[in-house]
């Protein structure tokens, strides 16, 4: 059963897939979701809806009903995590066809009425292959808008491979794809593997194609609550709540930092950040562990790349596996060196201004 949502405009409605995974939903977050889905403009929407937690069918169903929107329910033969899921229903949009583009949907998120049809705009004028955009960062209620999510997590706005090396800048639900590059994302798409979310692999596959676009406008409001999956890159749970609880209190705060706008050069700021004592005792689990697995997902997707024989191409360009590991490691490097360097610097400030004991006053007697 496919979906035709909001259609206003028949001559320029541009028939695109909705990919949405949905796991244990907040059922007020769906329902605006599916709303802002339905109220698209200039747009054909065909929704599929991945049942995640295996048990969210009916509930989905009954949403879908309320806002008066159809949806292909996708049932997994067990619980699955979101890049399995992105999967799941990447080959079976493909398999159905019927699209010229596909996109990438949260849960508890909502899109602006535009999003797609500008989006769809910008992948005919720049001849890309994917674009992504930034978003607005919004409080659980989605009254207060607490800033622009590239400038609160400090992204390059260049999409190249050494930004891509360090962490991925493009994220899934701002994303729109042409048809075609979804199928080559779904024969290169490591499924089983968290390390590298769907979004960050389509990033990989994109920049190597030399086929994405950032638009620096915001299409979506990126809600955060207490029970995001992902979330904004802050750490931990607890110190995202924790800059949540900052922002909001402080909207000024928050708008400095949404207005300055993100740079590749080395700033100052940015130097003196390196002295956090916190970041000092992540240095061995940062390097050993994170990048070290994504290293390992980048030789993954290579691999795979090279058992389909002609490999991967899209316009007449192929991707190039070897170029991407290769950016990596030398960022790698790079950022191991600038980690040691800063080390050293916090061990020379405790050896060179010890903290002194504070003397205490003797009692009067």
């Amino acid at each position: 059963m496919g979906v035709d949502a909001s259609v206003t405009s028949p001559q320029s409605c541009s028939p695109v897939a909705v990919l949405m995974p949905v796991f244990k939903p907040h059922a007020p977050y769906l329902k605006a979701q599916m709303q802002s889905i339905k109220a698209q403009l200039q747009s054909k929407v065909r929704l599929y809806c991945i049942v995640a937690d295996h048990v969210s069918a009916e509930q989905i169903s009954r949403i879908a009903s309320e806002v008066g929107l159809s949806v292909s329910l996708i049932h997994p033969d067990r619980p699955l995590k979101v890049t399995a899921a992105i999967a799941l229903g990447l080959e079976r949009a493909v398999k159905d066809g019927g699209f010229d583009y596909l996109a990438f949907c949260d849960q508890d998120d909502v899109w602006l009425p535009d999003k797609l049809h500008q989006q769809v705009q910008i992948l005919i004028e720049e001849g890309a292959g994917l674009t992504y955009s930034d978003a607005l960062v919004v409080d659980a209620d989605n009254q207060r808008v607490l800033g622009r999510m590239h400038a609160l997590e400090r992204r390059p706005r260049v999409p190249s491979l050494l930004n891509l090396a360090l962490g991925n800048i493009g994220t899934g639900m701002t994303m729109l794809m042409t048809r075609d590059f979804a199928a080559a994302l779904l024969t290169v798409i490591v499924a089983d593997n968290n390390e590298m979310l769907h979004d960050y692999q389509a990033m990989v596959l994109g920049v190597n194609l030399e086929e994405v676009f950032f638009d620096e406008r915001a299409w979506v409001r990126y809600r955060q609550h207490d029970s995001n999956q992902v979330g904004l890159s802050w750490g931990s749970k607890l110190w995202r709540k924790i800059n949540m609880i900052r922002l909001s209190a402080n909207e000024g705060t928050a708008r400095r930092m949404s207005e300055s706008s993100p740079d590749q050069r080395v700033s100052v700021k940015s130097l003196l950040a390196f002295l956090d004592v916190p970041g000092f005792w992540r240095i061995w689990r940062w390097f050993y562990g994170k990048n070290m697995r994504r290293y390992f997902m980048f030789r993954e997707m290579d691999e795979k790349i090279r058992k389909l024989g002609t490999g991967v191409a899209i316009n007449g360009k192929s991707i190039n596996m070897a170029q991407a590991l290769s950016a990596f490691l030398s960022q790698l490097l790079f950022r191991r060196w600038v980690r040691s360097i800063k080390a050293l610097l916090l061990i020379w400030l405790i050896l060179r201004y010890p903290l002194r004991s504070v003397k205490r006053k003797k009692p009067y007697v």
